[in-house]
C-alpha cells in the first residue's frame, strides 16, 4: 500500500521502479520496463500485480548483488567517505529503518 497509491493491487512502472530500488536495484526506466516484462503481462506500462512482484523478487532473491549496489548502499550510509560505520550510528538505523529507507528512495 505504500507505493500502491490507488490501492487497486497493481504497481505502475514507477512505483515498481521504487520498491525494486528499495531491494538495491537502481534501475534506469529502460532497465526496469526490461526486468518487468519477465514477469508482467502488461507489455504497454510496464504494471506489476502483487502476484508478478512476488515472483519479480523470487528472481531477484536467487542472484547474488553485485558489488556496485553494496557499494552504493554502504556509501549512502558514510557520507564523509571514511570507509567506517560507528556502532552508535547502526543502532540508529537499525532503531529507524523505515526512516532510512525513505531517505533512500529520495534519493
Amino acid at each position: 500500500q505504500l507505493y500502491d497509491h490507488d490501492k487497486d493491487g497493481i504497481l505502475n512502472l514507477k512505483g515498481a521502479q521504487k520498491v525494486l530500488k528499495c531491494l538495491g536495484l537502481r534501475l534506469s526506466e529502460e532497465e526496469a520496463q526490461s526486468m518487468i516484462s519477465l514477469v508482467s503481462s502488461d507489455t504497454c506500462g510496464y504494471s506489476v500485480s502483487f502476484n508478478e512482484y512476488l515472483k519479480l523478487v523470487s528472481l531477484q532473491r536467487r542472484r547474488e548483488p553485485d558489488e556496485e549496489v553494496m557499494i552504493e548502499v554502504f556509501r549512502s550510509l558514510d557520507p564523509t567517505n571514511s570507509g567506517e560505520i560507528s556502532e552508535e550510528k547502526f543502532r540508529k538505523i537499525m532503531k529507524n529503518k523505515k526512516e532510512f529507507l525513505k531517505k533512500i528512495l529520495r534519493k
